[in-house]
């Protein structure tokens, strides 16, 4: 009888000291916000995939730049010819940079957003807001994980875990 009461004090004192703990020690947010902009400007993938796209297009920026200098030297009856030539270059160099662009950033965003949920779990959030320039009015500080997030996304596309 007697060891039951201490056991049963026992018991209450560990869950006193528990709830007093969980009362009274910082909370981490489970709900944080990242800055998406900067989360995309400053992935490594998105300079990567710049550095790609613009050696893509290079060739083709040549060709345009050649022509422009052929323009300036050649004759008037020459030169329409070469005027819509460049023109049809400048055209398909736009389309060939859109639809790079395009593929490119869809693939960026499903890489940020993969490792975003990794990130998450990782620090146990239920939900990281994506904030842009002017959808979130006012947020805490130490709610804002978007260094933590871009240093965790960027270790992870170079291999890290």
């Amino acid at each position: 009888m007697q060891r039951q009461f201490i056991l049963a004090v026992a018991s209450s004192l560990l869950i006193s000291l528990f709830l007093l703990f969980k009362t009274f020690s910082p909370k981490r947010p489970d709900i944080v916000f990242a800055n998406t902009q900067q989360l995309f400007e400053y992935f490594k993938m998105t300079r990567d995939m710049k550095k790609s796209g613009e050696a893509l297009s290079k060739p083709l920026m040549r060709q345009i730049d050649s022509l422009q200098q052929l323009i300036v030297t050649s004759k008037e009856n020459s030169q329409s010819d070469r005027v819509r030539l460049m023109a049809g270059k400048r055209d398909s160099l736009r389309i060939i940079q859109q639809a790079f662009v395009s593929e490119k950033s869809s693939q960026i965003w499903d890489r940020i957003n993969s490792y975003t949920k990794e990130f998450a779990q990782q620090n146990n959030y239920e939900i990281i807001i994506a904030a842009q320039q002017g959808t979130i009015m006012f947020g805490e500080p130490q709610n804002d994980v978007t260094n933590d997030l871009l240093e965790f996304i960027n270790n992870r596309y170079e291999g890290g875990e």
